[in-house]
């Protein structure tokens, strides 16, 4: 964790091992999302210059889609009603738990927008005389790491769930991490069937 000057270093410093032990990123948050502190797996979210990541909300960290839905940045969108990681945190501060809600979440990233699916955790933790949240975020992708530790198929993709029994990889997220998904289709998927489609229609003559 790394201190911040409302919270004593000294009390954070007691913490520092056991946090950064964890091999999921911990984030200490208050009741507005501000990242106070994190352990050691939760460098990557905070970007080149950690220091600068603190104090920050975790939507305009993480550059949630949504972050951009009012000039207040996160949490005063329509959409952050709904955000899972905010009412996970809001939870907290009225003595609640969350234990692996889904998420899905969508980040503008170098001008694309990307699509994650999160695990998240939330609990109240006291500190330095202060409740604050413990929020632990875990990428759904990296919990199955499908293609390590399931055999997939190199046709359809299908993943086997035993030894005789085949299925969707979104039947089986469905199954086991309780995640809805909803279907497209990207750009080069979209042309391919709208080229195919055009070549039908154009040898069938309508």
């Amino acid at each position: 964790m790394t201190p911040q000057d409302d919270i004593s270093p000294e009390v954070l410093a007691r913490h520092q091992k056991v946090l950064d032990a964890i091999p999921l990123p911990i984030f200490l948050v208050d009741d507005d999302l501000r990242i106070l502190a994190s352990n050691k797996a939760a460098r990557p979210f905070l970007g080149k210059d950690p220091a600068k990541a603190y104090r920050r909300r975790g939507g305009d960290l993480f550059h949630c889609l949504h972050s951009t839905d009012a000039p207040e940045g996160c949490g005063h969108g329509d959409a952050c009603r709904e955000c899972v990681l905010r009412n996970s945190v809001a939870g907290t501060f009225q003595g609640k738990e969350t234990v692996r809600a889904r998420m899905r979440m969508e980040l503008l990233r170098e001008g694309s927008l990307a699509e994650v699916f999160l695990s998240v955790s939330a609990s109240p933790l006291e500190l330095d005389g202060r409740t604050l949240a413990l929020l632990t975020l875990e990428d759904v992708e990296q919990i199955v790491t499908l293609e390590a530790l399931l055999p997939i198929c190199m046709g359809c993709k299908k993943v086997r769930s035993d030894k005789t029994y085949w299925q969707t990889i979104e039947r089986y997220l469905e199954t086991h991490f309780d995640i809805d998904f909803s279907h497209g289709l990207c750009p080069e998927c979209r042309d391919r069937t709208l080229k195919e489609w055009r070549t039908a229609k154009a040898r069938g003559g309508h």
